[in-house]
């Protein structure tokens, strides 16, 4: 893993793993989206926010709190929104290809013994 700045983060591509970061404290895991420009004359000059995936805290909503309850299944292509945090001085940690490959390997382990529909 690799702590990065916000800018850092706003220049990476979509795809990338990263959690929120502040010492000792690490936040759940994100998946970045496309990069967000402040439009000056339909010039996509300066990056200013990012729509990302929660993968792991998985916000409010009223439709999905019914489905679980019912006993339905939610897709995670149904959370998407955007950082929404403008501090300069927020710090990220950004999980790397070994990192990632970690993650891989207890993900297959997990679609093995995981019920499906």
């Amino acid at each position: 893993m690799k702590i990065v700045s916000r800018v850092e983060l706003m220049s990476m591509p979509k795809g990338v793993w990263y959690c929120e970061y502040e010492p000792q404290v690490v936040g759940g895991i994100n998946v970045k989206d496309e990069t967000c420009y402040k439009d000056i004359y339909n010039n996509k000059s300066k990056p200013i926010d990012w729509y990302m995936r929660e993968l792991l805290e998985l916000g409010c909503s009223d439709e999905r709190d019914t489905k679980l309850e019912s006993g339905e299944s939610f897709s995670l292509d149904d959370i998407v929104g955007r950082d929404g945090c403008f501090a300069d001085d927020q710090l990220y940690v950004v999980l790397e290809k070994y990192d990632l490959r970690d993650i891989q390997g207890w993900l297959e382990v997990a679609l093995k013994v995981s019920p499906g529909l």
